[in-house]
């Protein structure tokens, strides 16, 4: 089995690509692309921030094909989650190959 026979969910990708101003400068409407790729997605920890508020975060990661356009400030959403990627994109060089193979996201849900 490969890496992409296990690439069989769909992950979009979210990138804030503008915002409106408003008259007195401030931001109103904020305009944003989305883009659907073949991604492998897991949950790896959660837990709950009771200190600050009673707030349930997960913490998730992806992997997304090698080339794909993304960055640490992208956002991104799997089966009805939201998730902000908390980390620089990650490339997975295979030196076998040697070729970039992947790409791993750090993701963060916030309930």
């Amino acid at each position: 089995m490969s890496l992409a026979d296990l690439m069989h969910q769909t992950l979009t990708l979210h990138r804030t690509t503008s915002e409106a101003r408003d008259e007195i400068g401030g931001v109103s409407v904020a305009s944003e692309t989305t883009l659907d790729v073949d991604a492998y997605v897991w949950a790896s920890v959660g837990n709950e921030d009771e200190a600050n508020r009673n707030t349930q975060l997960g913490t998730w990661h992806a992997l997304i094909p090698a080339g794909t356009d993304v960055t640490g400030w992208d956002r991104a959403s799997y089966d009805d989650r939201d998730f902000d990627i908390i980390a620089p994109p990650k490339p997975a060089w295979n030196p076998r190959t040697q070729t970039t193979s992947h790409i791993r996201l750090d993701l963060k849900e916030i309930e």
